[in-house]
């Protein structure tokens, strides 16, 4: 399983409390997430489960840098600073590394099944540096999904959901399937490639 965003750990615990077997790839750049996320994973006994990527993801692998609130970190992005809920708010910034999924899916041979996106408007980018795992592994995936962060970002909903479903995978709005994901300006989508047959 991949966590994309991992944050403090939220994901990360509960993905790798349930794996019979495999890892969970934690991906996270800003430095005090990271810092409390290994203390959840300590805490919770799940060391040997998590590897942990100590920065950001995107279609391109090198350095970045990064604009966070100490405290807010779930509100971090590579992109513009533009999400309303901290608008106004003062931000730091400093260098990252940066990787792709591609690229840690082969360094840590894995195979995953499943992976988690939240990444403030910058989904597109992590997706386009997925190309080869969605092609070959086929992970579910559970992406946040924000028309008005993406189009800060040169992006949108539009776009994000043509990608996926390029690579044979149906995208249903996971909090209201009765609707069509594009028309909210903020929500979840999970993404199920079309041979597993589901609903």
């Amino acid at each position: 399983m991949i966590d994309v965003g991992a944050n403090v750990g939220f994901y990360t615990v509960l993905f790798a409390k349930n794996l019979n077997s495999g890892k969970v790839l934690a991906i996270e750049p800003t430095l005090n997430a990271v810092q409390r996320l290994y203390k959840n994973i300590h805490l919770n006994n799940v060391m040997e489960k998590v590897i942990l990527f100590k920065g950001a993801v995107s279609d391109y692998i090198g350095t970045a840098k990064i604009k966070t609130i100490n405290g807010r970190e779930e509100y971090s992005t590579l992109g513009h600073w533009e999400h309303p809920s901290i608008k106004s708010e003062n931000f730091t910034t400093y260098g990252i590394n940066v990787s792709t999924i591609d690229d840690l899916v082969s360094k840590y041979s894995l195979d995953p099944g499943f992976m988690k996106i939240d990444v403030e408007g910058l989904e597109y980018l992590v997706l386009n540096g997925s190309k080869t795992t969605l092609e070959n592994k086929r992970p579910v995936i559970l992406s946040e999904l924000s028309d008005y962060l993406l189009k800060q970002n040169g992006s949108s909903s539009v776009e994000v959901i043509r990608f996926i479903e390029s690579f044979n995978y149906t995208v249903t709005d996971a909090e209201s399937p009765e609707i069509g994901p594009e028309l909210k300006e903020f929500t979840n989508i999970l993404c199920v490639p079309k041979e597993l047959g589901l609903e």
